[in-house]
């Protein structure tokens, strides 16, 4: 891989999925100390509370056991998590880095303006959906959904990646 291959790579591990994954992968959440509203609203699962839980454990192991024990901790954590992102890769870019894909096809064809656009908010405020179309030049894709803004951005970009025939 070169070494913008190697950026995109790192950038998709250690994104909010990409920690949250990994969290779950140790089954961090359920070390957790909750109060019970936290623990009713399902927040044990929450993709930004597994981030920052593994965040903060990363930290705990740095501050007890200085650099090495860190870097260990995550050469152990993250060593599947690569070779899977390794065996995804697929040419110059990863699948599903959608939004950067999208972001260079649209600078390619000329569009130098892409931004995305809530539709519609839906749930109660500790579960909500969001609806999200993108707005690339003069032209609008989409829909996405998902549980956070990202995650419907993400899925809208996708959705124009495979209108525009680019996936």
């Amino acid at each position: 891989m070169d070494e913008g291959q190697m950026t995109t790579a790192r950038a998709a591990l250690v994104r909010t999925e990409g920690l949250a994954a990994a969290a779950r992968e140790i089954g961090l959440g359920q070390y957790l100390l909750l109060g019970v509203g936290a623990e009713r609203t399902g927040v044990r699962e929450s993709e930004t509370v597994l981030e920052n839980a593994f965040e903060a454990l990363i930290a705990a192991v740095f501050l007890d056991g200085g650099t090495a024990a860190a870097r260990e901790v995550i050469r152990k954590l993250f060593a599947s998590a690569v070779l899977e992102k390794i065996q995804v890769y697929t040419g110059d870019r990863f699948d599903t880095d959608y939004k950067s894909r999208l972001q260079e096809e649209a600078q390619k064809n000329g569009v130098s303006e892409i931004y995305y656009r809530i539709k519609e908010e839906s749930g109660p405020e500790h579960d909500k959906t969001f609806t999200v179309s993108v707005v690339c030049g003069n032209r609008e894709f989409g829909p996405g959904t998902g549980k956070t803004k990202k995650s419907a951005e993400k899925m809208a970009a996708k959705r124009a990646l495979e209108e525009l025939k680019c996936i």
